[in-house]
Parts: C-alpha cells; sequence; structure tokens
C-alpha cells in the first residue's frame, strides 16, 4: 500500500494502517502501521483506531475499514454488530467520514441488514 500512495503521489504521512490479520514478532515496526495480530481483538482493534484518528495532524479525517467479512470469521454475528456500531458512534463522535467494507457474497444477510442501521448509507455495488 505505501508504495501504491508514493506512485500517486500521495503523502503517506496523512495514512495509518491498522492490521488486524498480520502476525509479526515484537520488533516489527513499520511506519504508519499498528499491528494488532488477530481480527478477534475488537477492544485492541478500537484503542488502535482512536490513537490513530488523534495521531494524524490534519483537519480533514477519513476511516476506510476492511472488512466486516473478516471480523465476522474470528468472531459471532451479535459481536461484530455491537463493535459496528460502536465504531459508527466513535466515528461520529471523531467528526470524520467513514466507510466499512463488507463483501456480500461472504456476509450474513441479516447482520448486513442490521449494520446497515447504524449507517447514514449503504451502497451495493455490482452483483443481484
Amino acid at each position: 500500500m505505501q508504495s501504491l500512495l508514493k506512485q500517486n503521489k500521495i503523502d503517506s504521512g496523512l495514512v495509518i494502517f491498522i492490521d488486524g490479520i498480520t502476525r509479526v514478532s515484537e520488533n516489527t515496526k513499520i511506519k504508519n502501521c499498528l499491528f494488532i495480530g488477530s481480527p478477534e481483538k475488537l477492544s485492541d482493534i478500537s484503542v488502535a483506531m482512536d490513537q490513530a484518528v488523534k495521531a494524524l495532524q490534519t483537519k480533514d479525517k477519513f476511516i476506510f475499514f476492511d472488512s466486516i467479512n473478516t471480523l465476522s470469521v474470528f468472531n459471532k454475528p451479535g459481536t461484530v454488530a455491537k463493535f459496528v456500531y460502536f465504531l459508527a458512534g466513535k466515528i461520529r463522535e471523531w467528526k470524520v467520514r467513514g466507510v466499512i467494507i463488507s463483501i456480500k457474497k461472504d456476509a450474513d444477510d441479516s447482520l448486513i441488514d442490521e449494520l446497515t442501521q447504524f449507517c447514514d448509507s449503504r451502497i451495493d455495488l455490482g452483483g443481484n
């Protein structure tokens, strides 16, 4: 991602990645990336997001959360719904814009319908 940002002349200093999948050693340090280690650690993800939002020294901030499907593999649907509700509230509290991604073909329709209630809008791309 860093090289793509650079190729497109986007200041990578304005981006902080939170990686909930990659397992790394304690000595691994990558600029602008926080490693959580497991998508089961929802409280760690929320703390990292709070730190990231506060660390960015710019007025306009944006959160791109990818993906609800990954959380659903490692957590119960009710837990994922509570986390998205919490995240939507934090996005409003932080006064930032955000996108939360879910891949419909892999998603539980009832969970997607429930999560949509917490968001300002839902955009379906492609497919039936």
